[in-house]
């Protein structure tokens, strides 16, 4: 039972605290870098007790996802609302990073299970969608679109200047959790289509360019 479960003050703060972390960044991903093991912790914690994460967070309209073979969780809102919103140049680096890790995921050369790309990557990505008005990344947008998407366990930083064209940035798995594919070719070539219709796109600021990202790019 659910009251059973929380019977005692020490089980009960636990699961408060991580179903806060996991409210909070829509994402808990097992094997992320650092020193810090609160993020496997909090995996492992909800792995054994995912009836309970279940039952809590159906009570707050929401579907907890579990990619095992990814080790990750995920939080699916299922009235759709409390997406992120997200505007353009932040939509169209959101898919360039989900472009990138697959990339890397295929990359016969990828030795390591960790997804590293560099800025001067993304920003390369990036210019070849000659988007007017913002045809290249200034450092303000790369140091908010990095903490932004640091928040929600999608990406961390290796370096502490993200402006360095060789700034290393991992790229985790949660990247990939939005959208259920079946397979990673058929996931690449959307993404790719989805960048495709940006290409040439103005971006001038107003709040036209601000957008709710759509099922494929969505966070939470």
């Amino acid at each position: 039972m659910f009251e059973d479960f929380l019977e005692t003050d020490g089980q009960r703060e636990k699961f408060r605290s991580i179903a806060n972390r996991l409210l909070n960044s829509c994402f808990i991903v097992k094997n992320k870098q650092g020193t810090n093991k609160e993020s496997r912790s909090d995996y492992f914690f909800i792995m054994q007790h995912k009836k309970e994460f279940n039952d809590f967070f159906e009570m707050l309209n929401y579907e907890v996802l579990y990619d095992e073979i990814q080790c990750v969780i995920g939080l699916k809102n299922l009235q759709g609302t409390g997406r992120i919103q997200l505007n353009k140049i932040e939509s169209i680096l959101l898919l360039i990073l989900r472009v990138l890790f697959l990339q890397k995921k295929n990359d016969l050369n990828q030795q390591s299970d960790d997804i590293v790309v560099t800025m001067q990557e993304i920003n390369d990505k990036y210019a070849t969608l000659d988007v007017k008005n913002k045809p290249n990344l200034d450092k303000i947008t790369e140091i908010n679109f990095v903490r932004l998407f640091k928040r929600f366990n999608l990406i961390d930083n290796l370096d502490r200047d993200v402006n360095q064209s060789d700034a290393r940035i991992v790229i985790y798995p949660s990247i990939l959790m939005a959208v259920p594919v079946e397979n990673v070719n058929s996931y690449y070539e959307k993404m790719e289509s989805r960048l495709a219709q940006y290409k040439g796109d103005v971006v001038n600021g107003t709040e036209s360019d601000d957008e709710e990202v759509p099922d494929e790019t969505s966070i939470g």
